[in-house]
């Protein structure tokens, strides 16, 4: 087994995963049986799944599990949730006497799928939380559908408008620092600004950093 990789290094990163070329033999499909029929061991040294799967178990899966080469994981819980559900779909598909793949085997693969994105999600939630706490923006970290759409000032309402990161109209000074001390000290995936408008009336802008899903408040102009 591999080292645990460093938090940073957490997201698709360019590892070098060791192909195996396995052949499975009658023996080793009984393993899979005994297998699945004991607890798992959970994986706490090496989050990447393929690392710590039975060989036959992987043979059976490696078109399956391909989007996840290279893959590290950031919760332990996900991928010892997900290895098994690989071992899971092995042994229904393996007792399953008719050709063809068992429901319960898709279903299995699915929430493979399923937990690899909350994974993922719960990697760029952690990246959001901590840019508002080094940065000090006191502001929670929201999905973009939680970022009101619209606001009301002065009994009008205004509907917030998604801008690139462009301005050519001046930046205060306060706003500069602050989205250069952001991007020093937690750049994000990208920044991205929101406006509301109101005809030809705006409301005074704010910028926004982008961390995956996750959405966080740098500065505003008011």
């Amino acid at each position: 087994m591999t080292a645990l990789r460093s938090r940073s290094q957490r997201y698709y990163s360019v590892t070098e995963v060791e192909e195996r070329h396995t052949v499975v033999t009658d023996v080793e499909e009984d393993a899979i049986d005994e297998a699945a029929a004991s607890a798992l061991p959970p994986i706490t040294n090496a989050l990447v799944l393929q690392e710590n799967l039975p060989p036959a178990v992987l043979a059976k899966l490696r078109k399956e599990l391909a989007f996840l080469e290279g893959y590290v994981w950031f919760s332990e819980q996900n991928v010892n949730r997900a290895a098994k559900c690989c071992i899971a779909a092995v042994s229904h598909s393996q007792s399953f006497a008719s050709p063809g793949k068992p429901k319960e085997y898709k279903f299995f693969i699915d929430q493979i799928v399923n937990v690899h994105r909350r994974d993922i999600d719960m990697y760029h939630l952690d990246r959001a939380v901590k840019a508002v706490e080094i940065n000090g923006t006191g502001i929670a970290a929201k999905k973009y559908e939680d970022i009101p759409q619209s606001i009301r000032r002065a009994h009008e309402d205004y509907r917030l408008v998604k801008h690139e990161f462009t301005w050519t109209a001046p930046v205060p000074d306060r706003v500069i620092d602050a989205v250069a001390d952001f991007a020093i000290q937690t750049p994000p995936d990208e920044f991205w600004i929101a406006e509301y408008v109101r005809t030809r009336v705006s409301y005074d802008p704010i910028i926004y950093a982008k961390f995956g899903d996750w959405h966080v408040e740098v500065a505003r102009w008011d």
